[in-house]
Protein backbone atom coordinates (compact mmCIF):
# COMPACT_ATOMS: atom_id res chain seq x y z
CA UNK A 1 0.00 0.00 0.00
CA UNK A 2 1.41 3.38 -1.01
CA UNK A 3 1.28 6.53 1.07
CA UNK A 4 1.97 10.16 0.31
CA UNK A 5 3.45 12.22 3.13
CA UNK A 6 3.91 15.96 2.73
CA UNK A 7 5.70 18.62 4.76
CA UNK A 8 4.19 22.07 4.39
CA UNK A 9 4.62 25.50 5.91
CA UNK A 10 4.57 29.09 4.67
CA UNK A 11 7.55 29.97 6.83
CA UNK A 12 11.06 29.14 5.68
CA UNK A 13 13.79 27.74 7.87
CA UNK A 14 11.57 25.58 10.05
CA UNK A 15 13.20 22.25 9.14
CA UNK A 16 10.88 20.79 6.52
CA UNK A 17 13.69 19.61 4.27
CA UNK A 18 15.66 18.10 7.13
CA UNK A 19 12.56 16.29 8.40
CA UNK A 20 11.86 15.00 4.88
CA UNK A 21 15.43 13.75 4.41
CA UNK A 22 15.48 12.08 7.83
CA UNK A 23 12.12 10.38 7.35
CA UNK A 24 13.17 9.16 3.90
CA UNK A 25 16.34 7.65 5.37
CA UNK A 26 14.44 5.97 8.19
CA UNK A 27 11.92 4.45 5.78
CA UNK A 28 14.65 3.30 3.39
CA UNK A 29 16.50 1.69 6.31
CA UNK A 30 13.34 -0.34 6.94
CA UNK A 31 13.53 -1.55 3.31
CA UNK A 32 10.66 0.68 2.16
CA UNK A 33 10.73 2.16 -1.33
CA UNK A 34 10.97 5.94 -1.06
CA UNK A 35 10.62 8.79 -3.54
CA UNK A 36 11.39 12.27 -2.27
CA UNK A 37 10.71 15.47 -4.19
CA UNK A 38 11.78 18.96 -3.18
CA UNK A 39 9.06 21.32 -4.40
CA UNK A 40 10.71 24.37 -2.85
CA UNK A 41 11.22 26.14 -6.17
CA UNK A 42 12.76 29.27 -4.64
CA UNK A 43 15.41 27.59 -2.50
CA UNK A 44 15.70 23.85 -3.14
CA UNK A 45 18.12 22.17 -0.78
CA UNK A 46 17.25 18.49 -0.49
CA UNK A 47 20.21 17.45 -2.63
CA UNK A 48 22.63 18.91 -0.09
CA UNK A 49 21.60 16.28 2.48
CA UNK A 50 22.53 13.42 0.16
CA UNK A 51 25.60 14.90 -1.57
CA UNK A 52 28.11 13.12 0.71
CA UNK A 53 26.59 9.76 -0.32
CA UNK A 54 25.61 10.25 -3.96
CA UNK A 55 27.75 11.55 -6.83
CA UNK A 56 24.66 12.61 -8.80
CA UNK A 57 23.38 14.66 -5.86
CA UNK A 58 26.62 16.66 -5.99
CA UNK A 59 26.08 17.73 -9.59
CA UNK A 60 23.73 20.48 -10.66
CA UNK A 61 21.06 18.63 -12.63
CA UNK A 62 18.66 21.56 -12.84
CA UNK A 63 16.26 20.33 -10.17
CA UNK A 64 12.50 20.30 -10.57
CA UNK A 65 12.41 23.37 -12.81
CA UNK A 66 15.07 21.85 -15.09
CA UNK A 67 13.08 18.63 -15.33
CA UNK A 68 9.87 20.47 -16.19
CA UNK A 69 11.68 22.59 -18.79
CA UNK A 70 13.20 19.46 -20.34
CA UNK A 71 9.78 17.82 -20.45
CA UNK A 72 8.33 20.89 -22.14
CA UNK A 73 11.13 20.72 -24.72
CA UNK A 74 10.64 16.93 -25.04
CA UNK A 75 14.26 16.31 -24.01
CA UNK A 76 13.48 13.72 -21.31
CA UNK A 77 14.13 10.09 -22.23
CA UNK A 78 12.09 7.23 -20.79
Amino acid sequence: MSQIITFYSFKGGVGRTMALANLACLLAAKKRRVLIVDWDLEAPGLHYYFAPYDEQARSDTGGTIGLLEAMADDRVSD
